[in-house]
């Protein structure tokens, strides 16, 4: 059985523990960070694979939790890779633009919602871990590099580079799109044919933004989704110079 994945803040360490024992208790798998890497695993590569391989991401939600950069990475990691997300409000706090927008379960008052906690991260809830053994369509990006190894930047923003892999199949053409509530991009959807390498076309961006792709085949569409900043993740590796560093961070942070 695929596990849920609990984001948390060291501050929030004991509600986190709370909710393993109670998942425990509903015979589901949890995975904790301190509990569940052994010592000498690589930390980052493990978190990583924990997520990718969860059947859902609960992410406890408090003005510590909100201020994380590890729990700001893991739920943005989670959606990039496409793992659904399950917000629970341990405290009141201002939350990310990105999260707002998510019905979370409130345990804020009185009374506790563990029935309803453990109903939503169920297994008949979430089919993700069905079928995770298939490789799905995932959105790469990368910064185009100048021969001083700079990441290239066009009229104030970076010049990066989007392919999707693992498309089906007799895939004709692949569709992307950014979410862009605040309208600063022009061209939000364009199109990309067979033959481009790996469906690949450029954007320029100075801040992270939401991204799908879609195609589809005689058997059907698919669709996936990212954030900029989780694919940059994906396609630059580990080992980046500190060039590519800042822009990642910077692109991060805007």
């Amino acid at each position: 059985m695929a596990h849920i994945f609990i984001s948390h803040s060291r501050s929030d360490r004991k509600f986190a523990e709370r909710i393993e024992r109670e998942l425990r208790r509903a015979n589901q798998q949890a995975f904790l960070d301190v509990k569940s890497i052994r010592a000498g695993e690589p930390w980052s590569d493990r978190i990583d694979e924990a997520i990718r391989q969860a059947r859902a991401v609960v992410v406890l939600l408090s003005p510590r939790s909100a201020k994380s950069e590890y729990v700001t990475y893991e739920w943005s990691f989670a959606l990039g890779a496409g793992v659904r997300i399950v917000p629970v409000l341990v405290k009141k706090a201002t939350l990310h633009p990105r999260l707002a927008g998510l019905q979370y379960i409130d345990f804020t008052g009185p009374w506790k919602e563990w029935t309803q906690l453990i109903k939503e991260i169920g297994p008949s809830t979430n089919r993700r871990a069905a079928v995770s053994h298939k490789k799905e369509p995932t959105i790469f990006a990368k910064f185009e590099l100048g021969a001083d190894g700079q990441p290239t930047i066009v009229n104030g923003s970076y010049k990066i580079w989007l392919e999707t892999r693992n498309v089906p199949p007799a895939t004709e053409k692949v569709t992307y799109e950014i979410l862009d509530p605040d309208k600063t991009f022009d061209q939000k959807k364009f199109t990309v044919r067979w033959g481009q390498g790996e469906f690949e076309d450029w954007i320029t961006s100075y801040g992270d933004i939401f991204l799908t792709a879609r195609g589809k085949t005689a058997k059907g569409s698919w669709r996936t989704k990212t954030t900029l900043s989780s694919a940059l993740r994906r396609g630059l590796g580990k080992k980046l110079t500190s060039h590519v560093q800042k822009a990642l961070k910077e692109i991060e942070e805007n």
